[in-house]
């Protein structure tokens, strides 16, 4: 999981093992304190309507979280993790991660398929109605009668 958005500020503790492979130690330029004991600092604040999630989130040691957030300094993410910090006067500096995770690509959802029309069931043939045969006439039927004597 590497975003629960806006639902909760505290990071979950399978965002939090992400981070902490990814960053290895303090995101401040030139920092080596180690992630273990550094805060985790939305990059754009909860209060600003910033996400709790793995492209807005970076371990800083309480010293550099107190210059971040006092200071003119800021950062923001580029790709793979990498930060790239702005010091008051304008200069940048370049934060790159200590383990590079590609995290899995973000895919929007497809599109339910239609669901096929259902075939029509074929309509039964009706069954021929057997035709009523006729019923001979007297005269008809003594004349078959002679006409096919029995073989007796």
């Amino acid at each position: 999981m590497l975003s629960v958005g806006r639902t909760r500020y505290t990071v979950p503790k399978e965002l939090r093992r992400y981070l902490r492979v990814r960053d290895e130690t303090c995101r401040w330029p030139g920092c080596r304190r180690s992630a273990t004991q550094c805060d985790i600092d939305h990059t754009l604040d909860w209060q600003f309507e910033g996400l709790t999630e793995h492209e807005n989130l970076a371990h800083l040691c309480p010293a550099d979280h107190a210059l971040e957030s006092e200071t003119r300094w800021s950062y923001v993410h580029l790709t793979d993790g990498t930060l790239k910090w702005t010091s008051p006067t304008g200069r940048t500096f370049i934060s790159e991660p200590a383990t590079l995770i590609r995290p899995p690509e973000r895919r929007p959802k497809p599109e339910p398929l239609p669901l096929p029309l259902p075939l029509p069931l074929p309509l039964p043939l009706p069954l021929p109605l057997p035709l009523p045969l006729p019923e001979p006439t007297s005269h008809a039927r003594s004349r078959a009668s002679e006409a096919d004597p029995p073989p007796f």
